[in-house]
């Protein structure tokens, strides 16, 4: 049975038995062959293989990329062994046995075969005049003549001391070589076939994600300030804007920092503590003043006309608190939760310690990921994620909404495009449930109810039948 050999970067990822049918390739999960790519040099839906008279034709799918020999792209391949066919980061290589190299022999006139999928089945002769001929029978070696000094082979006259003397130098130096080989050398050395294990299943990012989420809950709940954090650092690596991994790593920042700060002295006088070591009556004292940061103001706030000594402490307490949560939202990476913190904090106390330069700050990280949004919106809409541009034009308006001119007129142009490739892939789905291609029909149907637009009509129907012939594999 012919098999398909798949490399990555000159390493052999895996091998297919090929059978009837059609497979299709891509990097979505819904293909039959998938091919995991990072970059997205392989499309959700690339190609597809099919069987056809004996042989085996790679169809490319309107990928991005497409399907490529010898470096030129083609919408059809038909493969031959051991010609490798790229597809992305991939190289596909039909790996043919000899039985299979066999069907290919091009037979004489007379002879018929019959294809019963991919093996080439030969009728029985009717009698031995009508036998099908591979190839001529080689003529019989000349007999050495007895009465001679000479010997006539393959055409060629050769006197018989000369062949037996070379010969005998030919068993010479085979003797020799055994003699003086190494005996390491001689020996014969076992190889070990190189195991092809097939590659674990890739566990979905979303399951990954929430896992993480939960191991992270889990360790604050137990005061592990610094193992939360560790493992809330790859899921902001993947994910910057995440809003739940954001909250939880501000905790973790918060906690860790709580755990490390000093407690607060309170001086005392006669045993008794004071409000400044001055003899101020507890109910009055100020809190004790914390040290500022070089060129920053002074943290303590004007009292309000007729307020307490004892009510401006507080409040003077509660303003700091508010600005160091504030700050490690900010150092979080987020930007949005700090920029509303930040806000209050200036409503309440104008002018308050450096909230103005950590407001511009904030606002800068936000208009870069809203940058960031745009950039991969772009990337998608390239590489034909349609939808995936959708979500990430939106994205960049949600976050900053001053990239909201760009963003709603990179959607009206997705959106024009995907109506355009949604009807055509009802089209070519009905073209293909009509000859009840169902893998074929089921991928055009899905593609065409995701792409086309709510009020067209045909998006109910592509996905009541989408469902239907899903219901029959």
């Amino acid at each position: 049975m012919p098999t398909l050999a798949i490399h990555r970067d000159n390493v052999l990822a895996r091998e297919i038995d090929l059978k009837d049918g059609t497979l299709r390739i891509g990097r979505g999960e819904q293909n039959d062959i998938v091919l995991l790519d990072d970059k997205k040099e392989v499309s959700r839906f690339h190609a597809e293989l099919r069987p056809e008279d004996g042989r085996y034709v790679l169809y490319d799918l309107n990928s991005q990329n497409g399907i490529r020999i010898g470096g030129r792209a083609q919408p059809t391949i038909t493969l031959e062994p051991g010609t490798p066919v790229t597809v992305g980061p991939y190289t596909l290589t039909l790996v043919a046995p000899a039985s299979f190299a066999a069907e290919t022999l091009v037979l004489s006139t007379d002879a018929k075969t019959t294809l019963r999928g991919t093996k080439a089945v030969l009728p029985a002769p009717a009698d031995s005049t009508t036998a099908p001929r591979l190839a001529p029978a080689k003529p019989p070696a000349a007999k050495p003549s007895l009465r001679t000094n000479t010997i006539t082979l393959a055409g060629w006259t050769v006197s018989k001391p000369m062949l037996y003397g070379g010969a005998a130098m030919v068993v010479a130096l085979i003797a020799l070589s055994v003699t003086f080989l190494p005996a390491s050398r001689r020996g014969s050395r076992q190889v070990e076939p190189i195991a092809n294990p097939s590659p674990a299943p890739a566990a979905k990012p979303e399951d990954a994600k929430q896992k993480g989420l939960a191991e992270a809950r889990s360790l604050l709940e137990r005061n592990d300030y610094d193992g939360a954090l560790k493992v809330l650092e790859p899921l902001l690596m993947s994910d910057p804007a995440d809003v739940e991994a954001l909250d939880l790593r501000t905790r973790a920042t918060t906690g860790a920092k709580a755990a490390l700060a000093p407690p607060v002295e309170v001086a005392k006088v006669d045993g008794k503590p004071t409000g400044a070591g001055n003899g101020t009556p507890p109910g009055d004292r100020l809190p004790t003043p914390k040290k500022t940061p070089e060129g920053l103001p002074p943290i303590e706030i004007g009292c309000r006309p007729g307020e307490k000594r004892a009510d401006c402490a507080e409040r003077a307490r509660e303003v700091s608190d508010r600005y160091d949560r504030a700050k490690t939202t900010l150092d979080a990476g987020a930007y949005e939760a700090a920029i509303a913190q930040f806000t209050e904090i200036t409503n309440d106390e104008p002018d308050y310690r450096d909230v103005a330069a950590l407001l511009a700050r904030a606002r800068e990280g936000i208009h870069a990921i809203a940058q960031q949004a745009l950039e991969a919106a772009m990337k998608a809409e390239a590489e034909g994620d349609l939808v995936g541009a959708i979500q990430q034009y939106a994205r960049a308006r949600q976050v900053d909404s001053s990239t909201g001119g760009v963003a709603d007129e990179s959607s009206k142009r997705v959106r024009a495009r995907m109506k355009v490739e949604g009807t055509d892939a009802f089209k070519r789905a009905k073209q293909y449930d009509a000859g009840d291609r169902v893998p074929q029909a089921v991928m055009f149907y899905e593609l065409a109810f995701r792409y086309l637009p709510d009020d067209d009509p045909n998006k109910k129907v592509a996905k009541d039948r989408w469902d239907a012939l899903r219901a029959r594999q």
